[in-house]
């Protein structure tokens, strides 16, 4: 792939995807291709993409693997008939290891999800557990898969087959949290006094705990570090996090407050540098603020505010989770994509007859409004190369 910061994937209505290139003075079709959620392969021209066909009578859905440059491979062990989804748009949720040799997915599995494992070029995909919720995350290497299944939590080794439970009790709909390193795997569990804050060291038998808080957590390394960053919630308000905290797992103590909230989410840019955060704009009619800050919590800079997308609400909602898999980012970390409806954007949406949301990109570094991409529901960037480059 050429650079990869100037692709970009956007997910749109009628079940279209579409692959963007800038050119420097436009954005330009690549590809164009049917499916919800296109989720990049690293180091490849290639995406999966959740597909649901309603052909008379065989009406499915299934992921595919789809290249830029052609080809369309239907993924052995996930199609569904009939369709069954996990959420809006949504029949597989597809994660990619960060070498790109194998895809976790998951997807509806009668009356709860299963959890699956295929490597490219094989014939049959591997069922590797079954469970509600599940939430998967890679070692940077792709030797371990980590998956939140219910209250537990699994590593497995990609090598070696071998499975080991980390936790019985883990809590939230939220993944686990891996470092650049792959050594450390952080993780919440429930206390009778609050949230317990976990880390496993991959040479050590048991976790340790690390913090403890009164709220629910969701959980990050920032790029490039051993510095862990937490979400912290109201307790009574898992959708909305009070402060961001951030914890040097090399130098144990008491965590340091980062931003203080309200928010929604918040994503580290590859490059470690800085942050976007979510935020409510208070302008009495559902709109939210991304706002940028250094990687100390210094403010950068704000966007205008925009209503949402469907897409973008359901990434907002597991943000930690779709932070491995769909990257508002670009690798560079300068450019970040978002989907949604600006304030002279028309119309609300229940009068109109068409697609009214598009995909918009703000320059983190340069500063200035956002720029419209095309229509769409939201727009991903592919990972950075493998191994960095």
């Amino acid at each position: 792939m050429t650079d990869p910061s100037d692709f970009i994937a956007i997910a749109g209505a009628d079940s279209v995807t579409r692959i963007l290139h800038d050119r420097g003075d436009a954005w330009v079709d690549s590809a164009v291709t049917t499916g919800w959620w296109p989720a990049w392969r690293p180091g490849r021209r290639e995406y999966a993409v959740s597909r649901v066909e309603m052909p008379r009578g065989t009406a499915h859905a299934a992921l595919h693997l789809q290249g830029i440059d052609g080809g369309d491979i239907p993924i052995p062990g996930s199609m569904s008939t009939p369709p069954a989804l996990i959420a809006e748009r949504m029949a597989h949720y597809a994660l990619w290891d960060p070498t790109g040799r194998a895809l976790c997915y998951v997807m509806p599995s009668g009356r709860t999800l299963a959890a699956r494992l295929w490597r490219p070029g094989d014939s049959e995909a591997e069922t590797l557990t079954g469970g509600t919720p599940i939430f998967p995350s890679w070692s940077p290497d792709g030797r371990r898969l980590v998956l939140h299944y219910g209250d537990q939590l699994m590593s497995v080794d990609q090598e070696s087959g071998e499975r080991s439970q980390l936790s019985a009790n883990a809590m939230g709909f939220r993944t686990a949290a891996i470092s650049s390193d792959g050594e450390l795997t952080a993780f919440a569990e429930a206390r009778t006094a609050g949230t317990a804050l976990l880390c496993h060291r991959e040479a050590a038998a048991e976790p340790t705990e690390a913090a403890r808080f009164d709220g629910g957590v969701a959980l990050s390394f920032r790029p490039g570090t051993r510095e862990l960053t937490i979400a912290v919630t109201t307790g009574t308000e898992a959708g909305v996090f009070r402060d961001l905290y951030v914890l040097d797992m090399d130098r144990p103590g008491e965590p340091r407050r980062l931003i203080h909230g309200p928010m929604l989410a918040y994503w580290w840019a590859p490059t470690g540098d800085r942050l976007a955060v979510l935020v409510p704009a208070y302008t009495g009619d559902g709109r939210y603020q991304l706002r940028f800050h250094g990687p100390d919590g210094q403010f950068l800079r704000a966007m205008e505010p925009l209503t949402l997308s469907p897409d973008v609400r359901t990434m907002v909602s597991f943000f930690d989770q779709f932070a491995l898999s769909h990257r508002p980012w670009a690798p560079d970390g300068r450019r970040f994509a978002f989907g949604g409806r600006l304030l002279t954007d028309a119309i609300p949406a229940s009068f109109a007859d068409g697609q009214l949301d598009a995909v918009v990109v703000a320059d983190a570094v340069a500063g200035g409004p956002w720029t419209r991409v095309g229509w769409g529901f939201a727009g991903f960037y592919p990972p950075r190369e493998v191994n960095g480059r």
